[in-house]
C-alpha cells in the first residue's frame, strides 16, 4: 500500500509539473503565441489559428496543414437530465423560448443538430406536442446514423436531410453551435427557406465587436474552417430580414488566436428572433416599460455620492 501511495504521488507531482510549465508558457505573449500555432495546434481539439477574409481562403490554408473536412463516424449524443454534467447553463434560454413558442403542430428545423443531439436532450424537459416535426439537417454520415437510431428508438417526428431547402415551412429554426462552421452566414442561410420561419434560436455562436474574419480549427484529427463574425453584423442582417432581436445571452468560452490578440474570443452568444409580427407577443411592453423606470429610479450604494460626517 505505501508502495501504490508513493507511486501515486509521483505522477501526480509530475502531471503537476507538466500544467505547471504549461502555464508558464502560456503566460508568455510571443512563446504562447508560437506554441498554440506550431506545436499545440493539431494537438488540441477546437484551438485556432490564422485569419482570413473568405471561407475559400480557409479552406485552401487548411490544405495546407492537415485533413481537410469532418470526422465521418463523429456524432454527439444527448445530455442527460439529472446526471452531474445535467444541463449546461447555456441551454435554458432555449428551453425557455420553444417552451412558450411550440404548437400542436409546430415544424423545427434544426440545423447542425448532429445524430439528434438537442432533440433528445430537450424532450426530457419540453413536452413535444403530439403532431410536432424535427427536422435535423446534417452531413451524409450523421444523418445515416440518426435516421436509423431514430427508426430503432421509435421517434417518428425525429427526421434528417441533407438539404436546408427541406425545411421549407418549418416555424422554428434552431442551430446550437454549428453556424460558425458554415460557409453561408444566418441571413443567407434563412433566405432559402421560404416562406421564413417565424422563430430563429441560435447558440453558441463565437461574435464579438471587430471585424468578421474566418479562422482554421482543429477537430478530432481534421482541420476545418471556422467564421468568426462581428455581433451587430449579425443582429443587422437578421433586422433586413424581417426579424427582431428579443433575447441574447452569453457564456465565458475563449478562442486564442495566436499572434492576433485583437481577434481572440472571450464569449459565445446565443440570440432568439422573432418575426416583426410575432416579437410584439413575446414581451409585455408595459411590464417592460415599468421595468425601466424602475431600474431609472434605483441608485445603486456604489453610485451615491455620500458625504463624511463633519463636512460640507
Amino acid at each position: 500500500m505505501a508502495q501504490s501511495d508513493s507511486t501515486e504521488g509521483h505522477w501526480l507531482s509530475k502531471s503537476g509539473m507538466r500544467k505547471g510549465l504549461r502555464d508558464t508558457v502560456f503566460a508568455v505573449p510571443l512563446v504562447s503565441d508560437v506554441v498554440r500555432k506550431h506545436w499545440n495546434f493539431l494537438s488540441r481539439v477546437g484551438a485556432c489559428r490564422g485569419v482570413f477574409s473568405t471561407y475559400q481562403e480557409t479552406e485552401d490554408a487548411a490544405a495546407t496543414v492537415g485533413p481537410l473536412g469532418y470526422n465521418d463516424h463523429l456524432v454527439f449524443g444527448p445530455e442527460i437530465r439529472g446526471d452531474p454534467a445535467d444541463m449546461r447553463k447555456r441551454d435554458y434560454p432555449v428551453l425557455f423560448w420553444l417552451s412558450r413558442a411550440l404548437a400542436e403542430s409546430s415544424k423545427i428545423l434544426n440545423l447542425g443538430g448532429s445524430a439528434g443531439m438537442e432533440y433528445f436532450t430537450y424532450r426530457q424537459f419540453l413536452g413535444l406536442p403530439r403532431h410536432v416535426i424535427w427536422m435535423v439537417c446534417e452531413l451524409p454520415h450523421a444523418v445515416e446514423f440518426g435516421s436509423n437510431l431514430a427508426r430503432s428508438v421509435n421517434a417518428p417526428e425525429l427526421a434528417f436531410t441533407t438539404r436546408i431547402e427541406d425545411g421549407a415551412g418549418a416555424d422554428i429554426f434552431l442551430c446550437c453551435g454549428a453556424l460558425q462552421y458554415l460557409e453561408q452566414d444566418l441571413a443567407a442561410c434563412l433566405a432559402r427557406l421560404q416562406p421564413l420561419p417565424t422563430r430563429v434560436l441560435i447558440n453558441r455562436v463565437p461574435v464579438y465587436e471587430g471585424e468578421t474574419f474566418f479562422t482554421l480549427q482543429s477537430s478530432f484529427g481534421s482541420v476545418v474552417p471556422y467564421r468568426i463574425q462581428n455581433r451587430q453584423e449579425l443582429v443587422d442582417s437578421m433586422i433586413d430580414l424581417g426579424y427582431q432581436l428579443v433575447d441574447c445571452w452569453y457564456e465565458k468560452r475563449e478562442i486564442v488566436i495566436p499572434f492576433h490578440p485583437a481577434r481572440s474570443i472571450h464569449e459565445f452568444y446565443g440570440f432568439y428572433f422573432a418575426s416583426n409580427e410575432l416579437a410584439a407577443k413575446d414581451w409585455d411592453d408595459e411590464a417592460v416599460a415599468t421595468a425601466h423606470e424602475v431600474r431609472a429610479r434605483i441608485t445603486h450604494p456604489w453610485m451615491a455620492r455620500t458625504s463624511a460626517p463633519g463636512t460640507a
